[in-house]
């Protein structure tokens, strides 16, 4: 019932999503364009066993260990995604595996649900469903509950949710009451699913998928960065160097925004400091030097092209450079992870298991990585409503190891356990 007055709804205002609204916004017209090349794709997979949707870059970490051991199994698989973060990874996926993989962008603004190019709910032809977090597009939804043999949520979770109105909580609730099994990514996220919407706990077990893709990308960081950006290794030695001349922690800005420039002005000149942004946009980026220039901060960008690098530079590193962000942090001691004076805090998993004491804002909310590290090692993440006292706090710490080599450890066995409940294992075929 739900799917087609959703239906209605989206035909009635299709002609102003459509049309009209790329006229007045850049945003939808370049979402307009994004969802039409699309269009243009045609894979050589026809049909697939299995199909996940990830909104994001984030989420497709999330399944992607799943994914790889479904490709493994020599299964066939449907990605389904919103995001343009998250295009080039999966198009890299989809042209590895041509013969496995195929895709499909959510027409945000252009769903037609007549046609099959249009509304995911006609493409799609695996019998089981994986959705990721809480996208609950009405189309996918559907599909799960009339068409697919398994409809799984991985990655559960509450957060955020306290916010939403009496709809939206309601529509939430019976999305996550119609799922068969449910991955959750904490204790307490489950505890939450049983307690605030009843769900049975039989049919919740807790895993981050998260963790052993970090894992697994940490290590074959060095094969990464060689690949990625070859001159680490020079980087690497000048700061181990710095380090020890100058008697100071090694510390990374991961994900920086701009609300947290103050950290640069109070920390570039008592740490081996180095910021890597989460916007590198060419205006951010010359907004970023510009303000340190104002500043009198010292700075050396570090881009691709960049050949070599001052050893006897004292300032601040400033990293403009893609996708390498995870593998960057096993170079240093301490991390301050960006968002938290923003809209939420990025990933603390990532610089957490690399072996950083960390550092965050007091956005957190949506942040069941945060809620893992702090169960398992309060000691080794903080957050802060207060950039000044962040600043204080890391110019007088010690640096010590955390208890992340361990990690892994507490969660082996874990993944071939949920697999198998899942029914994606080898043995429960």
């Amino acid at each position: 019932m739900i799917y087609y007055l959703y239906n209605i709804f989206r035909v009635v205002i299709y002609p102003i999503v459509r049309h009209l609204l790329p006229l007045v916004s850049k945003k939808a017209k370049a979402r307009v364009e994004f969802e039409h090349n699309n269009l243009l794709r045609r894979p050589l997979l026809e049909r697939a066993d299995f199909a996940f949707e990830v909104s994001s870059e984030g989420e497709l970490e999330q399944v992607y260990p799943l994914i790889q051991s479904l490709i493994n199994r020599h299964k066939t698989i449907e990605l389904v995604y919103a995001s343009e973060s998250v295009d080039e990874k999966i198009k890299a996926l989809v042209k590895k595996y041509p013969q496995q993989v195929r895709s499909f962008i959510l027409p945000i603004l252009g769903y037609q649900p007549w046609s099959k190019f249009h509304n995911v709910r006609l493409w799609l032809t695996a019998e089981h469903l994986f959705l990721c977090r809480y996208d609950f597009f009405p189309e996918l939804i559907d599909y799960g509950i009339r068409k697919s043999k398994t409809f799984n949520l991985i990655s559960a979770s509450l957060k955020g949710q306290e916010s939403k109105n009496f709809l939206a909580k309601a529509y939430y609730k019976w999305c996550i009451k119609s799922f068969d099994k449910i991955v959750a990514v904490s204790q307490v996220e489950k505890n939450k699913l049983i307690n605030d919407l009843s769900v049975s706990a039989k049919s919740i077990e807790v895993f981050d998928f998260r963790i052993l893709q970090i894992s697994n990308r940490l290590q074959s960081c060095e094969e990464t960065l060689d690949h990625s950006w070859p001159l680490w290794h020079k980087f690497r030695d000048i700061l181990n160097n710095r380090s020890h001349e100058e008697k100071k922690k090694k510390l990374i800005l991961g994900s920086y925004w701009s609300e947290e420039f103050e950290l640069i002005k109070g920390l570039s000149a008592n740490t081996i400091l180095t910021i890597v942004p989460h916007q590198l946009k060419k205006e951010k980026i010359e907004n970023l030097k510009a303000k340190m220039e104002q500043e009198n901060i010292p700075f050396f960008e570090l881009t691709k092209e960049t050949d070599c690098i001052d050893p006897e530079f004292k300032g601040v590193y400033l990293i403009n450079l893609k996708g390498i962000l995870c593998e960057l942090y096993s170079l240093f001691d301490i991390a301050y992870v960006g968002g938290g004076f923003g809209s939420s805090v990025h990933s603390v998993l990532e610089p957490y298991m690399a072996n950083c004491k960390v550092f965050t804002g007091p956005k957190i909310h949506r942040s069941s990585e945060f809620d893992i590290i702090r169960d398992y090692d309060s000691d080794s993440i903080k957050s802060y409503n207060d950039l000044n006292a962040v600043v204080e706090d890391i110019k007088n710490m010690e640096t010590s190891d955390t208890a992340s080599k361990h990690f892994m450890r507490h969660f082996e066995g874990h993944i071939d356990a949920i697999e198998l409940w899942l029914g994606i294992s080898q043995e429960n075929k």
